[in-house]
This record gives C-alpha cells, sequence and structure tokens, in this order.
C-alpha cells in the first residue's frame, strides 16, 4: 500500500469521533440519529437541518472497510448508528420527497435532496452487500428515496451551479441502480443533458457566472462516482477535459484553486481523480501532488471546516482511500518540481516546459516562462498570482482592487463581468470595466428572524414559493451587484527585469474614496463553503493608497500606479505614482459605448461619412489607411469592414484604449498624433474622426499627414460644429471632451490650405446626436432647402498636392 494512500484514510478516520460526537446516539431520544447536535443536545437550532445526515456515508464507510487505523470496521454499534441516521433522515423528509439545509420549508434541491440521497443509497449497498440491511426498513426506505429521487427530476433551481447540476445525475443514476426503475433511467439522461448544457469546450462548466475551480473537482467526483458503475463515455469525456484545465490551478507552492474561481473555493475533490488514474497520468499525477497538500495541511482538511461541510470531507477522502487508482509505471516515474523524466501528459503545467495558455470563454490567463509561473482570472477583473516554481514561493497574489467610497459604498474589481475587456498581448494582457458595488453583508437581527420564520411558516409550505424565496435570497447575497462610475485598467507585462503589473483607476460620476487597496487576499462573494484560511495568505500583501495618493484620484478622478516583481529577489516593489497624461481619451470613453446609444451612433455616422468620402474622392483601391486617434478601433473596424483589402494601421495614444480594441485585423500603434512614427509617403489615406479638436497645433498636426501620406492621397476630418458643442457640453451630452478648440468648416479649409492640401470637400452631416429615422434622406432634404447649416457634424476632406 502507497504510504500517501494512507494519508486520505488517516485524515478521514480520525473525524469519525466528532462525527459521532455530533450524533444523538440514544435510542430512547425523539432525535435518535440525528447529527444536528445544536438542535437536539445545544437547543440553539429549531429545526433539524438535514444535511448533517451525510454522515451516514462516513459511517458506512469504515463499518465495511478495512483501512489503517480503523476500529469501527464490523462494529455493531456503528451499524446500529448508521440505521438510526437513516430513520431520522426519513422522518424529517418534506412529502414532495425533499429537505432543508439553511432554514425551515427550504426544499433544497440537490444541496440537502441529492447528496442526502446518494449518502443513503450508497450506505444501502454496503449493508446490503455484507446481508445487513434489515428487511423490514426496506419498503420504508426505499419508498424514501423514491420521493427523494422524483424531486430532483422534477425540479431545478435558481441561478447555474454546474456542481448541483452534476450531483443531480448522481443520485438519479444510483436510484435507478438500486432500485431498478426505468423511470430513473429516464431522469439520469435529463439530469445529464441539464448538466451538459453547462459544460465548456474548455474544460471548465458554469457555476453563477464563470468557473470556479474547486467546485469544478467536486463535478468530477460526482460525474466519477457514475461512471465507475455504467462506463458512459459522456462521462468520461467531461471527466478528462475537467482534470487538463483544474491541472492549471495546482500551484506551485500546493495549493489549489482559491480566489482565481468564480465561488472562490479552495476545496479539492480528490475521488474523481482516483478514479481516472490508472489511465489518465495527469489526473494521477493531480492526485498525488494534492495529497502530498492534504498530508501538509496547504489544501483545506476535515478538521479545520464548520460541521456542516466537514461531513463533505470524511467520504470524499475515505472513497478516494478506497478506490486509490494504481499508477502507471509510466507515472509512478520519479519526477522533479520542473518535469524531468515525466512525459507532459503526465506532467502538471506548472512542470511543464515554457508554455502560454489562454481560456477565451473563460478569460483565463496562464503562462510558464523560465522559473516563472502566472494564472490570472480577467473575467473576475484581473485577479492575478505569480510563483517561484523551484522555490514554489507565491511572489504576488492580486484580488484586485477594493476601496470604499465616502457613503459607504464598497467598490471592487473582483467581480465577474462578461463585459469586462480582456486583451491578449505579446508581453502579457490586459483587462478593463467598470467597478462594482458589492452586495451588502445582511445580519439577521432577532426581530429580523422571527419575521422571517413566520414568513416560512405560512408561505414555505408550498414548494414553487420555497422556491421563489430562495431565489430571492440568493439573488440578494450571491448575485447582485452595481456598477459604480469607477473604471479600473489592470495590465500585467513582462518587463526586461521581471514583471510589471498596472493599475489605473477613474472616477468618471460624483463620487470620492475615504480608502482605496490594491492587493492582498481579500474574497467579496458570499459563499458558505469558501473563506478558509490558509498558510499562504500570509505570503500576501496588499498595498493601501496613501493619503497623498488617495488625494490625487479624488481630486485628479484618476491615478495611475505601477508596480514591479523582481523575479532574481522575488521581491515586489510598493505601487508607484505615475504622471497623468492630460488631453486623451482612455477608459471612460470605451465603456461609454456600452452604455450610451448617442455615442454609439456618433460613432456609426462617422464611420458611414468617411467611408462615403472615401469612395467618392479618393480614385482606385486604396491599399493603406491611417487612422488617427481611433479609440479602440471601433471606426476602423467599420472601414476595414467596407474596405477588406485595405491594410488598416490605428495611431492612439491611451494605451488603455488600444487595449481594448477586440479587432484582430487592426494593427494597433501606440503614439502620437503630431508626431507619427512611419516613414514618409506610407499611406493612400489618412482619417481624423473627432481628433483635431483636441490636438494643440491643427495645423502641424496636419503637416504630418501631409508626410505620411503619398501623393495624391486623402486625408478625411470630422469634427463637432462649434454651437452644438457648446450647447451639448452645457446640459451634459459632452462631459470633459477636453477640446482645444472649436472650428468651422472655414476654419478647417483655412488649416488644410496652410498644411499644403486641396480641401476637396466641405460638408455637414447629422441631424440629431441619438439619430432618428430615415436621417440620410431627412439631412439630403434639409441640405437641398438651404437648412444644411444647422447639421450638428462636419466632414473635411483634402488631397495632398
Amino acid at each position: 500500500m502507497s504510504d500517501l494512500r494512507s494519508v486520505y484514510a488517516e485524515k478521514a478516520v480520525s473525524q469519525i469521533p466528532r462525527l459521532l460526537g455530533l450524533q444523538d446516539r440514544n435510542p430512547y431520544s425523539p432525535t435518535y440519529g440525528c447529527f444536528k447536535r445544536t438542535y437536539w443536545l445545544d437547543k440553539v437550532d429549531d429545526f433539524p437541518d438535514a444535511l448533517p445526515q451525510f454522515g451516514v456515508l462516513s459511517l458506512a464507510l469504515v463499518y465495511g472497510h478495512e483501512m489503517p487505523k480503523n476500529v469501527y470496521e464490523g462494529h455493531t454499534k456503528i451499524r446500529e448508528w448508521i440505521l438510526a441516521g437513516m430513520r431520522f433522515w426519513i422522518s424529517i423528509q418534506h412529502r414532495d420527497g425533499s429537505f432543508d439545509e439553511f432554514y425551515p420549508n427550504e426544499h433544497g434541491w440537490t444541496g440537502p435532496t441529492g447528496f442526502l440521497l446518494y449518502g443513503m443509497l450508497k450506505s444501502y449497498m454496503i449493508l446490503n452487500e455484507r446481508g445487513e440491511f434489515p428487511s423490514d426498513f426496506r419498503d420504508e426506505f426505499f419508498a424514501s428515496c423514491r420521493k427523494a429521487a422524483d424531486y430532483i427530476i422534477k425540479y431545478d433551481e435558481h441561478g447555474v451551479l454546474a456542481n448541483h447540476h452534476a450531483m443531480a445525475v448522481l443520485p438519479v443514476y444510483y436510484a435507478f441502480h438500486v432500485l431498478k426503475d426505468d423511470r430513473f433511467r429516464e431522469g439520469y439522461e435529463k439530469k445529464l443533458a441539464e448538466f451538459l448544457s453547462f459544460c465548456n469546450d474548455e474544460g471548465w462548466s458554469l457555476e453563477y457566472d464563470g468557473a470556479d475551480i474547486g467546485y469544478l473537482s467536486a463535478s468530477v467526483s460526482f460525474l466519477g462516482k457514475v461512471w465507475k458503475l455504467n462506463g458512459d463515455p459522456r462521462l468520461k469525456a467531461v471527466m478528462d477535459k475537467g482534470v487538463e484545465f483544474l491541472s492549471y490551478f495546482v500551484y506551485p507552492n500546493g495549493f489549489f484553486a482559491g480566489s482565481m474561481g468564480s465561488r472562490q473555493t479552495l476545496h479539492f475533490y480528490s475521488h474523481g481523480c482516483e478514479i481516472l488514474a490508472p489511465e489518465n497520468p495527469l489526473a494521477a499525477r493531480a492526485a498525488d501532488r494534492m495529497l502530498e497538500s492534504l498530508r501538509d495541511g496547504k489544501i483545506v482538511p476535515a478538521e479545520i471546516m464548520a460541521d456542516r461541510y466537514f461531513l463533505y470531507r470524511i467520504p470524499e477522502h475515505l472513497e478516494s482511500f478506497i478506490d486509490y487508482g494504481e499508477r502507471s509505471a509510466f507515472a509512478k516515474a520519479s519526477v522533479g518540481r520542473q518535469g524531468g523524466q515525466r512525459g507532459q501528459e503526465g506532467q502538471l503545467p506548472y512542470e511543464r516546459p515554457d508554455f502560454r495558455k489562454v481560456f477565451p470563454g473563460g478569460k483565463f490567463f496562464v503562462e510558464k516562462k523560465g522559473n516563472t509561473y502566472v494564472v490570472a482570472n480577467a473575467a473576475k477583473g484581473g485577479v492575478l498570482k505569480v510563483f517561484d516554481v523551484p522555490s514554489g514561493r507565491l511572489l504576488l497574489s492580486d484580488c484586485g482592487i477594493i476601496g470604499k467610497t465616502d457613503d459607504g459604498k464598497v467598490a471592487t474589481s473582483q467581480w465577474v463581468d462578461p463585459r469586462y475587456t480582456f486583451v491578449v498581448k505579446e508581453q502579457g494582457f490586459s483587462v478593463a470595466g467598470a467597478m462594482k458595488n458589492i452586495p451588502a453583508n445582511k445580519i439577521f437581527t432577532p426581530v429580523k428572524m422571527i419575521l422571517f420564520r413566520l414568513f416560512l411558516l405560512v408561505f414555505g409550505w408550498h414548494t414553487g414559493m420555497a422556491y421563489r424565496i430562495k431565489g430571492f435570497i440568493r439573488r440578494l447575497l450571491m448575485l447582485k451587484s452595481g456598477c459604480l462610475p469607477v473604471l479600473f485598467y489592470r495590465s500585467f507585462e513582462w518587463a526586461a527585469n521581471g514583471i510589471r503589473v498596472t493599475d489605473i483607476v477613474k472616477i468618471t460620476g460624483d463620487l470620492q474614496f475615504a480608502s482605496l487597496q490594491l492587493g492582498d487576499e481579500f474574497f467579496v462573494r458570499y459563499v458558505p463553503q469558501s473563506r478558509y484560511f490558509q498558510s499562504q495568505e500570509l505570503d500576501a500583501k496588499g498595498w493601501m493608497l496613501d493619503a497623498g495618493m488617495l488625494d490625487s484620484l479624488n481630486h485628479e478622478k484618476k491615478i495611475h500606479l505601477e508596480r514591479l516583481i523582481d523575479l532574481k529577489s522575488g521581491r515586489v516593489s510598493d505601487p508607484v505614482l505615475k504622471p497623468l497624461i492630460t488631453g486623451t481619451m482612455g477608459l471612460e470613453y470605451s465603456e461609454g459605448r456600452k452604455k450610451k446609444l448617442s455615442l454609439t451612433y456618433r460613432l456609426r455616422r462617422r464611420a458611414d461619412e468617411l467611408i462615403r468620402g472615401i469612395r467618392k474622392h479618393f480614385a482606385g483601391d486604396p491599399k493603406d489607411l491611417l487612422d488617427l486617434g481611433p479609440a479602440e478601433g471601433k471606426v476602423l473596424s467599420k472601414l476595414k469592414d467596407a474596405f477588406p483589402r485595405m491594410h488598416c494601421t490605428g495611431l492612439e495614444y491611451s494605451k488603455e484604449l488600444i487595449d481594448a480594441c477586440e479587432d484582430p485585423r487592426l494593427t494597433m500603434v501606440q503614439g502620437d498624433a503630431m508626431k507619427p512614427p512611419f516613414p514618409d509617403n506610407s499611406f493612400d489615406i489618412v482619417t481624423a474622426s473627432a481628433l483635431i479638436e483636441h490636438v494643440d497645433s491643427p495645423k502641424d498636426m496636419l503637416k504630418e499627414v501631409g508626410r505620411v501620406l503619398r501623393p495624391g492621397g486623402i486625408v478625411l476630418i470630422t469634427t463637432p460644429v462649434p454651437v452644438f458643442e457648446r450647447i451639448a457640453t452645457a446640459i451634459g451630452h459632452l462631459p470633459e471632451e477636453q477640446h482645444q478648440e472649436t472650428m468651422t468648416l472655414k476654419t478647417l479649409e483655412w488649416y488644410l490650405e496652410a498644411a499644403g492640401f486641396e480641401p476637396v470637400a466641405l460638408e455637414k452631416f447629422m441631424v440629431s446626436p441619438w439619430g432618428a429615422p430615415g436621417e440620410k434622406g431627412i439631412e439630403a432634404f434639409m441640405k437641398k432647402i438651404g437648412l444644411g447649416g444647422v447639421l450638428l457634424n462636419q466632414l473635411a476632406i483634402g488631397r495632398k498636392k
């Protein structure tokens, strides 16, 4: 027997006394068999939470199997207490087949009902194989199992938790396996189809709004228990993909998952990997590494978990011991921390040669480079971990940005949002979006608890109403958040001497921060089975902005901070305040397009006018176009759509906006429109949409445009009409545009001529800043009757002589 394997048994068996201490073992007690000690003994709970009855499975496993230091195997009293637990389970079942977990009349789905049904059926199988299940109890027991299975098949839950759907697959199949009822076979197919609908081809499955690695290991475990019985290849395919994905989050320091996941769970469910181990070297390696961590206290063990949840860990360890997968000779090959003799399919990602792996669907970024291993979740605002592989040292654990506003709101970048802009670059990645107001931490008072209980007693008896109540609670505590008028930008870049982490925060509304912090290990989502202490937290560091930095943010409405990680020493520098660049747009511009229809409309109209102008005034087929100040490239993308064979380059000053560009067809260059970093005669066309009003010297900019244009090339400029701009600014339609000069068509004509261009078109367009039905027809009519002068935007086109 492997010494490592025995860790499973030792960790689990050591917890059996604690488990039995929770159970009412007095046969004359009305709560005989109940595992909820605070209910039957302490009298501080007013209902018997059903989930502790899962302790029956732990007792059945130690009763039915030989393992190290197991004094419980075959003991008569253990059998009696198993049966007592089963009978109490039956006594607290609702008429619809469900059970409660967190509060009375909850009618929980797979949380209590599914877990318990699997635990009871598996315990029955163990006793029945030994010929020790009472025949006079079988019919009553089976009747409760049928009701529970029917309930799981019939119902679902609010909010997508893929591991709960995997748990639905498990007990329903076990019900078919034990009860031999074909309707449960049909139910298995139904539940499996539901689960598969939440699986991503990248290997993860949906937990609320993203991938959670700890719960992914749970799904692999639940499916493995079924696959062991039926060999369904659909389960095997999901399990193999899941193991590959979760392996990226087995860290060099021996810890696992945590803040990288949507639900920030730290636990590792090992049974699925043990089942796969004989034929999947990566599953075997992951299981071995996590077994070492279990031995060393680096993954969450049963002994530090609350009574509610240590019940899960004991049977998981016991079943992993019982089904310990024999490692192939290949998988047993000795291996150093960097891989050594093991082939890559049997190596954890951090042990492999240098690589980069991006999961676009989940927005995860993983890179091994030299001795450094980096993992990040951009979907969660750029949560980041950096490790030194040889030493296993955690160099940086950064859960993002968090702060409190003057009015008491807690703002953070650490929230899963599909609208975040995630850009992978040659030397790293960036993520940007709006910070979130995290849900409040609701606390019960005696009065609130009494009212809550009364409400549940009056309405919770009805299954449909119970589901609505639970959905409301889940949305309130776990899913509710709102965007604040604060934008963030984070980038990770490999630098000459290590790694540079950049954070930019920009306030776009009437708000001030009382405090703001970068980094450290922190969690903002309410998840009951999370937030356990791990010693790696001692290696994580946070940086609270000092009074000067906070004052700068509140008064300038923007702050730019950089930290450097020296990979030789492992030292992370304190944040350095970088100078602000004025006169350029940034995060607020690209984020604003996602919310304001007027911005999207103005962009589209400018693009339409540029396309029309090119087709009318450029002779031939243009080959190269340069767009000055393209922001995130939305207009440039439309130009590329209109001229697919034309090479499109954007010259943008703001790194934030370049990183927001999502069109791979474009070449985005960082630089100053006043000093374009291109050779003479490089482009057929230059466009400058809503830019010229921002620069200090339009004449000098146009001279540079003339330099990079080929002879006969054209420049196209758009800019707002001065009157419209003054009115729009006054009513808040164009806040903080930072325009240097407003220009009429006459002014634009003079600038073109002064820069050596021949003006070929000077006209107005756009009847409304929000658009109107038949807008172009209206504009044409207005121009025809002499009202073109009241249009709101301007187009000027010049040709290089």
